[in-house]
């Protein structure tokens, strides 16, 4: 890698090249560093400059991520997929008209770019415009008939918009949006989240409905060839229908590239975290082997859930979010029930930055289950990133009500509270962690920011 990397005698052109290899191959760093290469010869390159925010998207370095895709859109204003990642990063910051604009902005270059419509549809829908998400949903059915994410968009946002008109009272179950508990600091009366941008408040789900009774019947029958079920006969409920992604590939060729398989022996279910364990050096070379001896078994046993659960494991582990996320959803065809995959699968798509997606998954594996601490607090993270942070904030007290000395589920909700400017919220919080354990350095920083007005 590295006599490749300082070979500087190469044609510009092979840098970007080798750059989106490095891309599709979940080795972003050495990407970057490529890129760069290819900039130093050409500097006005639009798209070195958008993949070099790709890879820092991929990252999770967000900010960064949009000055290089910036620049890319400085050497080409038409370049969609710049447009479009743009977007999905104002999303994530909550920043939803502005995400909108570019999505606009890239479907009046492009009226076909189905991506753009699919995740126009995912804001339209957090701010409750369910008409219009509806519509941006059928017109990705219009370019992919097949696109199941966005059948499963329409039946959601039409569930949501009947519950927005009715005024029925909130079932006593496990309540995913309720209020604090009394166990929680007592918020502070004087800050209104109520009215903050970007919250949107989703109620309880509604009795399941029958899916014939919600989708056209076009999309019935694109469902029913699908699944291979005629489904005016059947009573499937919209809820039972599992999301798969989306499919659409880039203009650009970062494209994830099937794993040659290896001869090697069957791996063990649970490799990924004992991986983990290994020297840093080692950690790298372990999980392309295992992830070889996986598709072994899988090209010898393709249903074998156990193996597609590791093999989705070692993606997330080696940053292969979109294949990480195609895996558990051939889990999920086969075991629905699975609350581990579902949050798995949550894990997978709130690292690809779509965070409402993620957050389906986190509350179908709540659903299900709902006492995993980690799942309310990765969805905690998953509403924040949403702008949504009053529900962020109650689903870390969802976690504390199932154990109460997990430290993780303190400190997330210290910093949303924090930076929802409920200082005083946050500042309990933060000394409760360190009655947990009084030398936590983190607890003990925040807190002085705290006290210094910071």
């Amino acid at each position: 890698m590295d006599t490749i990397l300082n070979n500087t005698k190469r044609d510009p052109e092979f840098w970007y090249k080798r750059g989106c290899e490095l891309c599709t191959s979940g080795y972003y760093l050495d990407a970057l560093e490529a890129l760069d290469k290819m900039l130093a010869k050409s500097a006005d390159h639009a798209d070195s400059w958008f993949l070099k925010g790709y890879a820092l998207y991929q990252m999770g370095k967000f900010e960064e991520s949009l000055q290089f895709l910036d620049r890319a859109l400085i050497y080409n204003p038409e370049l969609q997929d710049a447009l479009t990642y743009k977007g999905l990063i104002y999303s994530g910051f909550g920043r939803y008209s502005d995400a909108l604009t570019q999505y606009d902005r890239a479907l009046a270059i492009n009226p076909r770019h189905g991506k753009s419509w699919y995740v126009k549809g995912l804001v339209l829908a957090v701010l409750g415009r369910y008409d219009e998400a509806i519509k941006a949903y059928e017109q990705v059915l219009a370019i992919e008939p097949k696109h199941v994410d966005a059948l499963t968009g329409i039946s959601i946002a039409m569930k949501k918009r009947e519950r927005s008109r009715e005024t029925k009272p909130v079932r006593k179950t496990v309540d995913l949006f309720s209020a604090p508990t009394l166990k929680d600091p007592v918020p502070d009366s004087s800050q209104d989240t109520s009215a903050m941008p970007g919250r949107v408040f989703i109620p309880q789900p509604a009795k399941h409905t029958p899916l014939r009774d919600i989708l056209s019947e076009a999309s019935r029958t694109t469902l029913q060839k699908k699944t291979g079920h005629d489904l005016s006969k059947m009573d499937i409920a919209v809820d039972t229908i599992q999301p798969i992604s989306s499919g659409y590939p880039m203009s650009h060729p970062v494209k994830e590239a099937p794993v040659p398989a290896n001869q090697y022996e069957i791996p063990l279910h649970g490799t990924a975290d004992i991986i983990t364990s290994a020297p840093p050096a080692t950690r790298r070379n372990s999980y392309d082997e295992y992830i070889n001896k996986t598709l072994k078994v899988l090209i010898s046993i393709p249903d074998d859930s156990e193996s597609l659960k590791t093999l989705g494991d070692l993606y997330i582990k080696v940053g292969k979010y979109q294949l990480a996320t195609e895996t558990y959803e051939r889990v999920l065809e086969r075991e629905p029930e699975n609350a581990r995959t579902w949050a798995a699968l949550g894990d997978a798509r709130r690292k690809l930055g779509r965070y409402d997606e993620a957050q389906f998954a986190y509350d179908r594996a709540l659903e299900i289950s709902d006492d995993d601490v980690s799942t309310w607090i990765n969805r905690a993270k998953a509403l924040a990133m949403q702008g949504r942070y009053d529900e962020a904030v109650n689903s870390c007290n969802f976690a504390i009500e199932r154990e109460n000395d997990n430290i993780d589920a303190w400190l997330y909700k210290g910093f949303i509270l924090k930076k929802i400017l409920r200082h005083s919220d946050a500042l309990q919080a933060y000394d409760y962690v360190l009655t947990i354990n009084p030398h936590h350095d983190h607890a003990i920083r925040q807190r002085k920011t705290l006290i210094n007005g910071q």
